[in-house]
């Protein structure tokens, strides 16, 4: 998962909030709503104890230009790996132990409300390859 670097195409930067990770969805889904896309359904009733959820569709007009892009542009193939591995880890896993996992990293948790949240990848490397060499693997 580690050994290839992320394709440099576009990263949205994610804020701290005082509820966890945040990046507006409007600015990364608006590129996929406006040509159509993508469907975007609130479900669920709004009160003071319960937040309305927002539910996403990919089209099948998205479907057929993710199929056309990764054929385009090889080096999407990457995002495609990297979700089977994340799946992988965090199968089983709620959203409360997930969020638990977040805080772990020193970047995520030291991070005041409103700042940028720093990248963690150059920690994780040197974390992995101390432990493949620990383990004789390296």
């Amino acid at each position: 998962m580690l050994e290839e670097r992320e394709p440099d195409l576009h990263t949205y930067r994610m804020l701290r909030n005082k509820h966890g990770a945040y990046e507006p969805m409007n600015n990364a889904l608006s590129v996929l709503r406006h040509p159509g896309l993508i469907r975007v359904l609130r479900a669920g009733k709004s009160s003071d104890t319960h937040v309305r959820r927002r539910d996403y569709y990919l089209l099948a007009s998205g479907e057929e230009f993710a199929q056309r892009l990764r054929a385009e542009v090889p080096m999407l193939a990457w995002y495609d790996q990297q979700v089977l591995y994340v799946r992988m880890v965090t199968e089983g896993m709620s959203a409360e132990q997930l969020k638990a996992l977040q805080y772990e990293h020193a970047e995520y948790a030291g991070t005041p409300v409103g700042q940028m949240i720093a990248g963690i990848s150059e920690r994780v490397r040197a974390r992995l390859s101390a432990e493949l060499e620990r383990e004789g693997l390296a």
